[in-house]
């Protein structure tokens, strides 16, 4: 439950979630052999759930979401090479406010990671990653949607539409 998953062109990669305990594993599944190869562990980012995730064309970051103990929002993630079966922890400085419930979307050259729920108020806020300099920016704060969670966003090849969801 409450994991993430993204298809890569040739197999989906399933990570994180919750299964009666938080995990921090996750899985290859190949539909054309029909089989599951497990992701690398060393190096995965801590366990959690209601994260996001996305594909780059050859990376999936993982980020946000929800961990063990208080505050149990996460402003951390990482990313996972399949070519190499390896983890490498995405940059935590100048990354957005701890959230979960939260949405992600590739625009082909950055992850962008906006709104969301911190320990209180739902949020209006986000930031770009970008995975060739692992670094931040944030995003624009004017003209932003109402703050909200559980909501849904799209890339149209332009722009983030962001859509529903709850709010305070």
């Amino acid at each position: 439950l409450r994991h993430t998953a993204v298809w890569t062109g040739s197999e989906m990669i399933v990570w994180g979630g919750y299964n009666g305990t938080l995990l921090a594993t996750g899985g290859r599944y190949n539909p054309a052999s029909n089989s599951w190869a497990g992701t690398q562990a060393s190096g995965a980012p801590a366990p959690r759930e209601y994260h996001t995730a996305v594909w780059t064309g050859s990376e999936m970051i993982v980020w946000g979401g929800l961990g063990a103990g208080f505050p149990a929002n996460l402003d951390s993630g990482g990313r996972y090479d399949p070519a190499r079966d390896s983890w490498t922890a995405t940059q935590v400085s100048r990354a957005p406010m701890a959230r979960a419930y939260h949405t992600a979307v590739w625009t082909g050259s950055e992850m962008i990671v906006w709104g969301g729920y911190a320990n209180g108020p739902s949020l209006a806020t986000g930031g770009r990653y970008n995975p060739i300099s692992d670094s931040w920016t944030a995003t624009q704060s004017s003209g932003t949607p109402e703050p909200r969670y559980d909501h849904t966003a799209v890339w149209t090849g332009s722009e983030m539409i962001v859509w529903g969801g709850r709010f305070d």
